[in-house]
C-alpha cells in the first residue's frame, strides 16, 4: 500500500528554514517533512502551503494577508458560483429539474423556473449573474492593489530578522529547530516590548 508523504500541516510543526524558503522562493516542495520517495504519493502542497499561510495571517495578526486572503476567498467563492449557474443554465435549457431549480433559488435567483417560463427565466438569471462579475472585477482590483508589494521578501531579509530577535531574546535562534509558531511569538514579544519603551 502506497503512502501519503509526510508535511508540515501547520506554523506549530513547521520549521522556520521552510517557512522562509516557501515565502522566499514560492516552491511548495519545502512543505515535505520527509525526502521524496516512489514509494509516497505526494499531496496537494499548493492548498496545504495557503492553510498553513492562513493560520501564521491569522496568529500573526498581519491585517493585509487577512485581507488578501479575504479577497481570494470572494474571487473564488464567486467563481465557482458563476461556474455552477452557467452549468445550471446548460443543463435546464435541455431538460426541467426541479432540484436544479430549487439550488439557483438557495442562490438568491427569484424567477419563477416553470417548465413554461424555463427559457425567460434561464436568460434573467444570466443577466442576474452578470452583477457577479462586476463584484467579482472590483475583489480582484482590490486584491491586485492589496497585493503589490514594493520589493518580494528575500532570505537576507528573514535572516535581518532572526538576528534582531536573537538578540531580543538573549541566545540564538536555530531557523531549522524553531518552529513558525515560535518566529511568530518571539515577533510579537519584540513588537509588545518595543511599544512599551516606544
Amino acid at each position: 500500500m502506497i503512502k501519503t508523504r509526510k508535511t508540515y500541516n501547520s506554523c506549530a510543526e513547521l520549521p522556520l528554514f521552510n517557512f522562509i524558503k516557501l515565502v522566499v522562493t514560492n516552491e511548495t516542495e519545502w512543505i515535505y517533512s520527509e525526502p521524496k520517495s516512489v514509494l509516497k504519493k505526494e499531496v496537494d502542497t499548493q492548498a496545504l502551503w495557503e492553510t498553513i499561510f492562513e493560520e501564521y495571517s491569522r496568529l500573526s495578526n498581519n491585517t493585509k494577508n487577512k485581507q488578501i486572503l479575504s479577497l481570494l476567498k470572494e474571487i473564488t467563492t464567486i467563481n465557482v458560483k458563476l461556474d455552477l449557474v452557467d452549468a445550471i443554465c446548460v443543463f435546464l435549457s435541455d431538460t426541467f429539474d426541479a432540484d436544479l431549480v430549487q439550488i439557483l433559488k438557495n442562490m438568491g435567483f427569484r424567477y419563477r423556473y416553470t417548465e413554461e417560463t424555463i427559457a425567460k427565466d434561464i436568460q434573467l438569471t444570466l443577466s442576474s449573474a452578470k452583477r457577479m462579475i462586476f463584484t467579482r472585477d472590483e475583489a480582484m482590483r482590490e486584491y491586485e492593489i492589496a497585493n503589490k508589494q514594493e520589493d518580494p521578501l528575500t532570505e537576507k531579509d528573514f535572516n535581518k530578522l532572526v538576528i534582531q530577535l536573537s538578540k531580543f531574546i538573549g541566545f540564538s535562534i536555530d531557523t531549522k529547530k524553531a518552529s513558525t509558531l515560535d518566529f511568530i511569538n518571539y515577533v510579537e514579544a519584540f513588537n509588545e516590548e518595543y511599544k512599551k519603551n516606544g
